[in-house]
């Protein structure tokens, strides 16, 4: 049942929850070991680096959510996958197993080959995207960190990769000059789950020069039974190892290097059929056809040796035709009983269903405080960046035994694929590489009258040649559409390129004290310049080894873009508990080249264009006090004019695999609402509260039917797509969280009960939904997306057990009413006659013990 607000219902139940209370925990940070001093100071030391410097958060005009390392383990944030059930407007949509994800954002979810719409920072460096707009770190562990920011709305005055909708800020804990340090936790829970982190901080030189050492290891076997096999996809085994050095040999120099590694070897996860296409044209393939469908392929094939006729070739491929449509039948009725069908696939062979990735990051930051020049401050600080990234996920898309389509795909870049007869072959190569490196100066002038930052980005990812193996192969249909029945290559062999990007920014903000006591203003900008150039060689097959080679022909595709973001933004501190704001930005997101298998698809650009945003935010920030009742409510509205929206496209390419690419389709506008709101009513309690409203429409959207169509095009042979919902992207959602501390007599500590429950609307997987259902009728909405729902989380720690102090011992609970929902949908009736659907974590049932030293 889904949830639908007006905006009278939406004021009355945001004014009835602050008169009663609930509020949330995702700005607010607690110690463990001093609850009462942290409770009340709680409202007062919550920093973030939201503009580059150190701020409290209720001094920071635009909409921050913050988690601290606290928060995260006692709310049962494991990965970045986690926060957007914790985070308005924040939502992750899961693509080709755990490792990879496309982040969305108060309704903007890009999935290009370039600039992510949500920008994702690991301690002030951004992270990649690999070769089909997959944000790498989605599966990350966020283990031993200081906290983790998220910024909504464009960001691209002052962070080093522009980005049309925020930014996911993770800062990684620091070494400690001072003191050892040390914490630990291991949990152990059902499904075989084993989750454990360890981290050690040590002064080597007394305020001079620490290092930390960090790791973390999560284990839980598949929850989705490959049925007739002992084998389960949607696995969980993943390690992370972290080194960090920091030195400070003069007061005015600073350096910190930080060494990060992830690295995953799991099952992947497990595509559910649950609807078909009867009339796609191959599954009504009549036999008279074959000839002039496979006559050509057969007779290859026969003199190749592959086949003993042409006719026994014809027959085995319509075969396989009737056996694949007789499969998705059966099984997409199976899956139609819903509850444990949908925890059950028929996937065959699963030995190549494998989800494995590595991800390696360094990091140094050097800030340097320059001789103050009379009033004038002046910082310097150069960022560099250094990453590897390589995957591979292999999936059975159509979830049947008839190798409908199995895919591998290189989701952090760096796969090794070829095949050996009409079998794979499997590995990892050297991996992609990605530079970076930032330099800012920043300072103060006549005691923080004027805050200034000015910096230079760059960005360099250069295309590993690789003329031995490919990063993407696939198997469609059983293989009817090549030689050998084997696989076909999604994508050509790489010969070399790169994509760059540098920009030059600056903001500066202006107290009015004095003039207008309290204003300030602030305006920044930005321009960015993007290079991007790829040299390709299309894969030639040999029919009888299956081996492929590139062909003697290079490709070069090039293309360049620019855009120019700003940022003004006027803030008032009406008192020293309320700030008022209003901001104007804009947001551009790079172009991009196209995979060119898709060559031959309707709407194919070999180039697409950048897309821009502009908006207008508004909103307050207000710490309350209500007699012995604290509170922190902080709101923003916001309205945004996107254009040039940049949509993903799948169809079949001309030799019969799926391949998508990229176009300019529409201009929409997007308006929402966003809520935190926290409320001590006792030194005991805490209860909370977050919501966002996210209201999305395309206001032009007139072009070719994505999904090949041939019914309702005007006379140009367009047809209007406005009525489109948005992709991953709920209208609403809801998060109701509460915790209640209960001191033990004597020395036994306290016991901690903390109990949530979030809420979503639907939320749809692709675009132009609507059309998709008008032409393929069999499919139902529930199909395409995912219906509201909710899901609770629940926790107990006691914390200081029988005095033991820094030891908390914790039982928890995940998804704890076992809600069966999914994570996103491919969506492919049009292309391969199928519709799947990946499923999320079941219930899960554990206990921890942590340390702090």
């Amino acid at each position: 049942m889904e949830f639908h607000f007006n905006r009278k219902r939406l004021l009355f139940s945001t004014v009835s929850a602050l008169t009663i209370g609930l509020a949330p925990s995702s700005a607010f940070a607690q110690d463990a070991g001093n609850q009462e001093e942290t409770k009340a100071s709680a409202f007062q030391e919550i920093i973030v680096t939201a503009r580059r410097r150190d701020e409290r958060l209720q001094d920071v005009p635009l909409a921050v959510s913050v988690m601290t390392e606290e928060e995260l383990k006692t709310q049962l944030v494991n990965d970045q996958n986690d926060l957007q059930q914790k985070v308005p407007s924040l939502s992750v949509a899961g693509r080709f197993g755990h490792t990879g994800g496309t982040y969305g954002m108060r309704g903007l979810s890009g999935t290009s080959t370039g600039t992510p719409s949500v920008g994702t920072y690991f301690s002030e460096v951004p992270t990649p995207t690999n070769n089909i707009g997959v944000d790498t770190s989605a599966g990350s562990s966020l283990y031993d960190l200081a906290s983790v920011q998220v910024l909504k709305g464009p960001q691209g005055t002052l962070f080093g990769r522009t980005s049309v909708a925020g930014a996911v800020l993770v800062t990684p804990a620091a070494p400690n000059l001072s003191e050892v340090e040390a914490v630990g936790n291991l949990s152990l829970g059902s499904m075989g789950l084993v989750q454990g982190t360890l981290a050690v901080s040590i002064p080597v030189i007394d305020d001079v020069l620490a290092i930390r050492v960090a790791g973390n290891y999560n284990h839980r076997r598949g929850y989705t039974k490959v049925i007739g096999t002992g084998e389960r996809l949607d696995g969980l085994d993943n390690d992370s190892q972290r080194v960090s050095v920091r030195f400070e040999p003069f007061s005015w120099l600073k350096n910190t290097t930080i060494y990060d590694r992830f690295h995953a070897d799991q099952s992947s996860a497990a595509y559910v059929p649950v609807a078909y296409n009867p009339n796609h044209a191959l599954f009504n393939l009549p036999a008279a056809a074959g000839p002039a469908v496979f006559g050509t392929a057969c007779t290859a094939a026969e003199s190749f040796g592959l086949t003993p006729s042409v006719a026994a070739c014809i027959q085995q491929r319509l075969d396989i035709l009737t056996s694949i449509r007789g499969n998705l039948e059966a099984e997409t009725a199976r899956t139609a009983a819903g509850g444990d069908a949908l925890r059950n696939v028929n996937a065959g062979n699963t030995t190549g269903f494998i989800d494995r990735h590595t991800h390696e990051t360094v990091v140094n930051r050097t800030e340097l405080t320059l001789p103050a020049l009379g009033p004038l401050e002046l910082q310097l600080k150069n960022i560099f960046g250094y990453q590897t990234t390589k995957g591979l996920t292999g999936v059975n898309i159509g979830g049947i035994p008839d190798d409908l389509i199995i895919l591998y795909v290189g989701v952090g870049a760096g796969a090794a694929l070829n095949q050996s007869g009409n079998q794979p072959v499997l590995s990892l190569g050297k991996g992609n590489k990605f530079y970076s490196n930032e330099t800012q100066l920043s300072g103060t002038l006549y005691d923080d009258r004027l805050n200034f930052v000015v910096g230079y980005y760059y960005q360099h990812a250069p295309s590993r040649p690789d003329l031995v193996n490919l990063g993407s192969i696939q198997k469609a249909f059983g293989g009817i559409t090549t030689l050998n029945l084997g696989y076909g290559a999604t994508n050509p062999f790489t010969v070399g390129g790169r994509a760059n990007q540098d920009a030059f920014y600056g903001q500066a903000t202006l107290s009015l004290d004095g003039l207008l006591d309290g204003v300030k203003l602030t305006g920044g900008v930005r321009h960015t310049k993007d290079d991007f150039l790829l040299r390709t060689a299309a894969a030639v097959t040999n029919p009888v080894t299956g081996v492929m080679t590139p062909s003697s022909t290079v490709t070069t595709q090039a293309f360049k873009s620019s855009g120019t973001n700003y940022n003004f933004s006027i803030d008032y501190k009406a008192t020293p508990e309320l700030l008022v704001y209003v901001a104007h930005r804009k947001g551009y997101s790079p172009g991009g080249l196209n995979n060119l298998n898709a060559a031959n698809s309707p709407l194919f650009k070999e180039q697409y264009a950048p897309e821009t945003i502009e908006d207008i935010e508004g909103g307050f920030k207000w710490d309350f006090n209500f007699g012995a009742t604290r509170g922190r409510l902080n709101m923003a509205a916001y309205q945004a004019w996107y254009s040039g929206i940049q949509r993903p496209i799948s169809t079949l390419s001309s030799s019969g695999s799926a391949v998508s690419f990229i176009a300019n389709v529409a201009k929409a506008k997007l308006r929402g609402l966003e809520v935190e709101l926290t409320v001590l009513p006792t030194d005991n309690l805490t209860l909370g509260f977050n919501y966002s409203l996210n209201d999305t429409k395309y206001t032009s959207w007139t072009g070719a039917d994505p999904y090949g169509g041939t019914t309702g095009l005007d006379a140009d042979g367009n047809l209007d797509l406005s009525d489109s919902p948005f992709q991953n992207a709920p209208k609403h959602k809801l998060n109701v969280n509460a915790t209640y501390d209960i001191p033990l007599a004597g020395d036994n500590g306290t016991v901690a009960i903390t109990g949530q429950y979030t809420y979503q609307s639907r939320a749809y997987y692709l675009s132009a939904a609507n059309r998709y259902l008008e032409l393929f009728p069999d499919t139902t909405r529930d199909n395409i997306s995912q219906k509201g729902f909710g899901i609770a989380n629940a926790r107990i720690d006691w914390r200081e057990p029988l005095g033991h102090e820094g030891i908390t011992a914790s039982l928890f609970a995940r998804n704890l009413f076992d809600k069966l929902y999914a994570t996103t949908s491919s969506s492919l009736n049009n292309s391969l006659g199928v519709t799947a659907k990946q499923f999320a974590e079941p219930r899960i049932f554990g206990a921890s013990l942590s340390f702090q030293y």
